[in-house]
């Protein structure tokens, strides 16, 4: 394909799809702790987007602004473009719907946000600037399939049903094996390890299931 701007029309969704996969390859590259070799994601990506390299690197900065506004990380150097259109927040959407795990939720290097290099802020980071009216709903739908405290929310939520599985069944075990003594020792360490505070109430505990036994 031929390196030559589109001049004056807008992104397609299949320019948009692609520049956006482009992105999270580069993303996730970077928080594995790798060199990230941009000019030649770039000039892969031309070979099937005909934009010149100062539309592409706004377009990543408007992914950059996007994910920021979603809570998750993004690439060093691309700093956010607030001035995205909707079309570029769908398509990071689609994107998020497709993978289930975009971004490693322990990286090896330190996930950036505001700032490129690390530093503290005496007073609170400053805030993104609002979205435009035309942007807005097409970002509300997006954050709304892909919010990360829900998200990180119902993972604990599934963590802790599996804890309780395990624990329900070491008593039974030991139940079924007429060591009634030793269920009764089994412990749930990460519910009943619990300090509370003098002013709030205790936890709810997991009921026992050796009410009746002797």
């Amino acid at each position: 394909m031929a390196d030559t701007e589109v001049a004056g029309t807008d992104w397609s969704n299949s320019e948009l799809d692609l520049i956006v996969a482009n992105y999270f390859a580069m993303l996730k590259e970077e928080q594995a702790g790798q060199i990230v070799h941009k000019t030649e994601h770039r000039r892969l990506l031309k070979t099937h987007v005909q934009r010149s390299d100062g539309s592409i690197e706004f377009k990543h900065r408007n992914i950059s602004a996007v994910l920021t506004r979603l809570g998750l990380p993004r690439i060093r150097g691309y700093i956010p473009a607030w001035n995205f259109q909707g079309a570029i927040a769908e398509a990071t959407g689609r994107y998020l719907e497709i993978e289930s795990d975009p971004v490693p939720m322990t990286p090896s290097q330190p996930l950036v946000g505001f700032a490129d290099v690390p530093s503290l802020f005496e007073s609170a980071p400053p805030a993104a600037p609002p979205i435009s009216p035309k942007a807005r709903t097409a970002f509300e739908r997006v954050a709304r399939k892909f919010d990360p405290a829900l998200r990180d929310q119902l993972n604990r939520l599934l963590g802790l049903a599996g804890e309780q599985l395990i624990y329900e069944r070491e008593k039974q075990l030991l139940i079924d094996q007429d060591r009634v003594d030793l269920a009764r020792k089994v412990r749930w360490v990460s519910q009943e390890d619990v300090t509370v505070p003098a002013t709030t109430s205790s936890p709810t505990m997991p009921l026992e299931r050796n009410a009746g036994l002797k």
